[in-house]
């Protein structure tokens, strides 16, 4: 049997059927296709402000294929032109296409499925376009700013004269090392291993401060150990003790400057002059070291107290250092003004 007969040529009705179907195809798949921003939707008063941003609703048309990849629908249409064209046997469009009826039916019945199928991905999106990067700060503020010494006050009185120790006395602690008043400065030398001096009249218990320069001249352990009372007690603010570089109060619930909520650390070299400060009121005690701030400590409800030992011979007001030889210039004494005073 010739082969022509089981397979008959294709007429020109046939192939204006089959580029019919084709063409429906691809002007779907061009149309309807949500891959790309050009064919993109915007919805017509949907724009709203939310937060400082605009947000739009947006209607995209999708094939099935869209969610994966925008490549797909041309694959597919070129999927279905082969299909169209090489796969269904030439006597299957012949017969169609001499049936009026087939003709002009089936790409009227086959282009709506197509369109629906195409369709089934038609969706509505509604996105928030991404907020614009936040501007940095003109002038970021510190988390933390260290505390500076208080505003020099002018109302101070002298505690030594430079000269001699009036107002002053040795301290009663045995094996004490000589105390000299030499080129202005009140030296404590070393002793073993305490030497101190204390003021014959107390200036106050509350609500004042105290001020001094020292200067570490020999040795390695505290060469400022401020005694000074808090109304009928007494404490201490201890320099460079504990081998030379614990500060703190001693002693606050029973624990000394090196074991309570006070305790910092800090290199002192020989030679230089450390200025010291004090403040004491009912409620707070807070000490600086030059601008640093070094204690700042609430002592309502606390137990205060001077440490077991020589030290105690400085009360109510003294000096005193530990093996080590210290001199002392420029210090005095002010009452601390109503504004100045932590009253709550």
């Amino acid at each position: 049997m010739n082969a022509n007969a089981r397979e008959p040529k294709l007429g020109g009705a046939s192939h204006r059927l089959r580029l019919r179907l084709c063409r429906a195809v691809f002007s779907l798949s061009r149309n309807y296709s949500g891959a790309t921003t050009k064919h993109t939707k915007y919805t017509k008063g949907n724009s709203r402000q939310a937060g400082g941003r605009s947000q739009i609703t947006i209607t995209t048309f999708q094939s099935p294929f869209s969610d994966r990849s925008s490549a797909l629908q041309p694959c597919a249409a070129s999927i279905f032109v082969y299909f169209v064209y090489f796969v269904v046997p030439p006597s299957v469009w012949i017969r169609l296409s001499f049936n009026s009826f087939f003709r002009r039916a089936v790409p009227l019945a086959l282009c709506p499925l197509l369109a629906l199928a195409l369709l089934a991905g038609c969706a509505t999106k509604t996105f928030l376009p991404p907020p614009p990067p936040a501007a940095p700060p003109v002038n970021p503020v510190p988390t933390s700013v260290p505390a500076a010494a208080p505003t020099e006050a002018t109302d101070w009185v002298p505690l030594f004269n430079g000269r001699d120790l009036t107002g002053w006395q040795v301290a009663n602690i045995s094996a004490h090392g000589p105390v000299t008043v030499t080129n202005g400065t009140l030296v404590l030398d070393v002793g073993n291993p305490m030497t101190g001096v204390t003021r014959t009249a107390t200036p106050a218990t509350l609500d004042y401060e105290v001020s001094l320069e020292a200067k570490r001249l020999a040795g390695e352990d505290f060469f400022c150990g401020l005694t000074f009372p808090i109304g009928t007690n007494h404490c201490s603010l201890i320099v460079g003790g504990w081998g030379g570089g614990v500060v703190g109060l001693s002693s606050l619930g029973g624990y000394d400057a090196s074991e309570n909520e006070t305790t910092t650390f800090q290199e002192f070299k020989s030679g230089p002059w450390y200025r010291i400060r004090l403040r004491v009121t009912a409620n707070r005690v807070e000490a600086w070291i030059d601008a640093k701030r070094v204690v700042n400590v609430d002592i309502r409800e606390r137990l205060i107290s001077v440490r077991h030992g020589d030290i105690e011979e400085c009360q109510p007001f003294g000096l005193a250092t530990y093996m080590t030889s210290t001199a002392f210039r420029d210090l005095r004494f002010r009452p601390l003004a109503d504004g100045e005073i932590e009253r709550k």
